[in-house]
């Protein structure tokens, strides 16, 4: 039996939608819910709630489950403590989401330089970054979202060699459509895109990836979309001085969120149940010993 501490106080409905899994005639062998983290093999929670949370977990704690796409930064130095996220879970919804920005993007860019086609970044390319990508491919696939989504180039930076098996992908969908890629550093990544997604998804120190500087090396005409979280961008370093060098463009999601789901009926949220089945199946895995799986929501990627 593992033990179960749940701090959801910022989404109640999930949280109860735990519970009620959680507590089910199948699981009261394997899960017990505990009212404290002492007790507690398992703790879920949420980006919002971490910071009610003590800085360092007590020494039984073993599992941190969160139950969106946040990280854990403050726990990545604890070894014994594996920490999960429900990031597979919003990952195909993340990326709709921002093909729709990226036609935003895109028209307001080609409107302030008249440039005609455009080169995207891509900063980071792990679960995210590569649904990301997949959804570009398929909106592509379609001639009317061409001239909507003009980019002549793909840049991606990786942070890491990018497997042989994504090369063939990128060249078999996208080398039709006269898109070249290849893999370049971060300042290189920056100052030459007219539109950098950032979808890193936590910094790999504790400073920010693009802070003053990056913000600097960027076209003031440029879009960054940031998919990130806990800091990886440093907001305030886009943020026009008064009197100062005009900066590129930050968004993230959320800022679009109302018109994403008014003009193309896309929420960035989950129903609570849904997420609640996403969370008992991971805790299930990782109480039989087994690595955390990857959950996908079906359906094909389209924009248009």
């Amino acid at each position: 039996m593992k033990e179960v501490y749940i701090r959801l106080k910022s989404d109640r409905p999930t949280k109860q939608a735990i519970r009620q899994r959680l507590t089910r005639k199948k699981n009261a062998k394997r899960f017990k819910l505990v009212k404290d983290l002492k007790s507690a093999k398992m703790v879920v929670t949420s980006t919002a709630d971490l910071k009610s949370l003590p800085k360092k977990l007590p020494s039984n704690v073993r599992l941190l489950q969160l139950t969106d796409c946040g990280g854990a930064q403050r726990y990545l130095g604890a070894s014994k403590i594996e920490i999960a996220n429900a990031t597979r879970l919003f990952e195909r919804i993340i990326a709709l989401s921002t093909l729709c920005v990226l036609g935003v993007a895109a028209g307001d860019v080609k409107r302030s330089t008249d440039k005609h086609s455009l080169q995207l970044g891509i900063v980071g390319f792990g679960n995210i970054g590569k649904e990301c990508l997949m959804a570009l491919g398929k909106a592509l696939e379609f001639p009317e979202n061409r001239e909507i989504l003009a980019f002549d180039s793909i840049v991606i930076n990786d942070l890491r060699p990018l497997h042989p098996g994504w090369q063939d992908y990128l060249r078999d969908t996208f080398d039709p459509f006269g898109i070249s890629h290849r893999s370049d550093d971060l300042d290189e990544t920056l100052m030459s895109s007219d539109i950098v997604i950032v979808a890193v998804h936590r910094g790999p120190t504790a400073d920010p990836l693009l802070g003053t500087l990056e913000a600097g090396l960027i076209d003031a005409n440029s879009w960054v979309i940031d998919l990130s979280e806990e800091g990886v961008v440093d907001r305030p370093a886009f943020v026009p001085k008064h009197h100062g060098e005009p900066l590129p463009e930050l968004v993230c999601l959320n800022d679009f969120s109302e018109s994403i789901k008014e003009n193309f009926g896309i929420g960035l949220d989950l129903p609570p149940k849904k997420v609640a089945r996403f969370i008992e199946w991971n805790l299930k895995e990782t109480a039989k010993g087994r690595d955390v799986y990857p959950v996908r929501i079906p359906g094909a990627a389209t924009f248009g």
